[in-house]
């Protein structure tokens, strides 16, 4: 457990009723992940597949939990893809504690949001430089990446293509910004100032309905 860890705070406090949130739900588990209902929900169904222990990213796990994430990551794409259709999955992957790419929560988490649009292509407007998008087989890249000293953006379009990119300078919260931008609401998308518990509640929901 890592002090000043949300999702290490939460790990610890599930069994205790006082501390109850909606966005504490358990959606569906693995034995080494979970996947909870994402504070932030710009769009009903948001989830976040977080591992039982702390990783600064993914890229910081072995390659069997690598293997193990991907296969949890397909399930939970399943469910939601059931409940609102194909997703997109992401992560902002920092190298170490309180850096802007790590949103403010330093506890590897990939995002399974139900959209079609082309991440990458709305990105384009919200750094200065660019970002140039490697295509790669999967996960294994955000440890190769991690490896070698690089903070990282890992996706999977709802296309099916997988994608990396790596930058000096990412803004904080990079593709909350841009899903921000497309669903018309572009000044909305801090999760701390905008935590959407009504569409949080409408996912857990979702899932409860069905089990």
């Amino acid at each position: 457990m890592e002090d000043n860890c949300r999702f290490c705070f939460s790990l610890s406090s599930f069994e205790d009723k006082l501390l109850a949130q909606p966005f504490n739900t358990i959606l569906l588990e693995s034995d080494h992940f979970m996947a909870l209902p994402s504070l932030g929900s710009l769009i009903e169904g948001w989830v976040l597949i977080v591992p039982k222990c702390h990783y600064i990213c993914t890229g910081a796990m072995s390659e069997a939990l690598l293997d193990e994430i991907s296969l949890f990551t397909n399930a939970v794409k399943h469910e939601v893809g059931n409940r609102y259709g194909k997703s997109v999955v992401f992560e902002h992957g920092p190298l170490a504690h309180n850096q802007s790419i790590g949103c403010s929560v330093d506890h590897a988490h990939l995002h399974v949001v139900p959209m079609q649009s082309e991440l990458r292509q709305l990105t384009s407007s919200l750094i200065s430089e660019g970002l140039e998008w490697v295509p790669v087989e999967g996960l294994i890249a955000a440890k190769h990446y991690h490896e070698q000293g690089r903070q990282y953006v890992y996706l999977e379009e709802s296309t099916g293509g997988k994608f990396i990119c790596s930058h000096p300078a990412f803004p904080s919260q990079l593709l909350r910004k841009a899903i921000a931008q497309q669903t018309g609401n572009p000044n909305t998308w801090n999760w701390r100032t905008h935590p959407y518990l009504d569409n949080v509640d409408r996912t857990v929901n979702a899932f409860t309905r069905a089990h």
